[in-house]
């Protein structure tokens, strides 16, 4: 490896490397390259989703451009309402182009979700996307911080899953903490169980909504609320679409306010 290349994450699928202006991924599993490549080929263009630079298919590479952070880091580093804005307005967006060409991410998170050098959001990773055309049952893949009561319980695969990621995400944005209190402990696939994430309890589903430590406390907030009214339900057959959320964000409706000093 060069000095001028960095290892910037390794895990269980890929390991990433960055160099000058690029982002190389390196698959460690065929199936996982291929579903990106999948996924890369029926989404073509979109400003919301991580645009494919090229593909070594012997070396099980892609490359893609280098971004400045992932919303996970701005989040721990204090982000501010225009950034949790856009990056609402974004992923919808994404998820929604997505849902539209019947792909299913399976694994929205912040740590998914780039930000360039004006914080504009673009989702990534898609070694465990799906097409559908309808719910299925397959192995769970994701993660299970994220992850909807459908796919973890029953495997099913379906675009509500996102939905439900989608809104782990803005909860933590306006909270600043993933939303479920009580929890138990389900270690990983393939992981020790004392390294293990959490999930909700199946009698806790529903979040707390009253965004007592909430970051903000306005418009943009409550229109959040709302969103997760409809987005943290448990039935995955009742669970608002992607389609039914984009408009709750628009323009017109939220605008950042600017805090006087």
């Amino acid at each position: 490896m060069s000095e001028s290349t960095e290892e910037t994450a390794h895990g269980t699928d890929a390991t990433v490397l960055l160099k000058g202006a690029f982002a190389s991924k390196i698959f460690h599993k065929r199936k996982n390259y291929d579903r990106e490549i999948q996924a890369f080929q029926h989404l073509g263009n979109c400003k919301f989703v991580v645009p494919l630079i090229s593909s070594e298919p012997s070396a099980l590479t892609l490359v893609f451009p280098r971004y400045r952070t992932d919303l996970l880091r701005a989040l721990t580093e204090g982000h501010t309402e225009v950034c949790a804005v856009a990056c609402c307005r974004g992923l919808l967006a994404a998820i929604r182009h997505c849902h539209e060409l019947n792909v299913v991410h399976r694994d929205v998170k912040l740590d998914n979700i780039l930000l360039d050098d004006s914080s504009n959001p673009v989702l990534c990773d898609f070694s465990r996307s799906l097409m559908v055309t309808e719910p299925s049952a397959v192995h769970f893949e994701g993660t299970r911080l994220y992850a909807a009561p459908e796919a973890l319980d029953a495997g099913i695969c379906w675009k509500s899953n996102d939905i439900w990621s989608a809104a782990v995400v803005f909860y933590c944005l306006v909270e600043g903490l993933f939303p479920f209190s009580s929890t138990e402990e389900i270690a990983e696939d393939g992981e020790d169980t004392s390294t293990c994430i959490r999930r909700p309890r199946p009698n806790e589903v529903m979040p707390d909504l009253s965004f007592e430590c909430s970051l903000w406390n306005n418009p943009f907030e409550c229109k959040v609320r709302a969103m997760l009214q409809r987005m943290f339900v448990p039935s995955y057959l009742s669970r608002a679409t992607v389609h039914e959320m984009s408009g709750v964000l628009s323009s017109e409706m939220v605008t950042p306010t600017k805090r006087e000093k």
